[in-house]
């Protein structure tokens, strides 16, 4: 599961050579010796209290699963997201997370969160923004280790696995109205 993405882009690379230049340099400039580099981007004007750096780099360690690689989560408004989302997904309207995946091992990928879908949800699922920003940063890391939920059994994948890694991280269950039992992390 977690190759499928680099599969594909390494066949592609096979018949482009800039993809396989840009490719080869990814691996050699990435991180060194199992090191995950995590970046932060925020826009200075949003005035959501986001939590503290270390809560969110521990989320994303996390869920990485001791997986090397580079990671930026960038914190948008709805007019960046909605702007993301009908670029790369035709949507005429801001998602509340999506996930750039460019290698899935080592990780580099980039993840951008909407801020007020994630206020808007957070609200709907009477959840805190803490709780529903953990989950949404959850799961951007877990398509970016090549996870998706196109297919029924591969969105039953990736619910358990952010189940177990919320609950392992101390919130309440994603997806309450599910069956999913928590696990413990390997």
């Amino acid at each position: 599961m977690e190759k499928t993405t680099d599969q594909v882009l390494n066949r592609e690379a096979e018949e482009d050579p800039e993809l396989a230049e840009a490719l080869a340099e990814i691996e050699s400039e990435g991180p060194q010796d199992g090191e995950l580099l995590i970046h932060l981007q925020e826009e200075e004007d949003e005035a959501l209290e986001i939590p503290a750096k270390e809560n969110i780099e521990h989320w994303i360690r996390t869920a990485a699963q001791g997986l090397p690689g580079e990671l930026t989560i960038r914190f948008v408004d709805a007019e960046e997201g909605l702007e993301l989302n009908k670029s790369f997904r035709g949507k005429e309207k801001p998602t509340n997370v999506l996930t750039f995946v460019y290698c899935t091992n080592p990780i580099m990928a980039d993840i951008a969160i909407c801020l007020p879908v994630l206020v808007r949800e957070a609200a709907e699922q009477n959840k805190s923004l803490e709780e529903h920003l953990a989950h949404l940063v959850v799961h951007g890391v877990l398509h970016a280790r090549g996870y998706d939920h196109i297919e029924q059994d591969e969105a039953e994948e990736m619910e358990q696995l952010e189940t177990d890694i919320l609950n392992n991280l101390g919130y309440d269950l994603p997806y309450p109205d599910r069956n999913y039992v928590p696990r413990e992390l390997r």
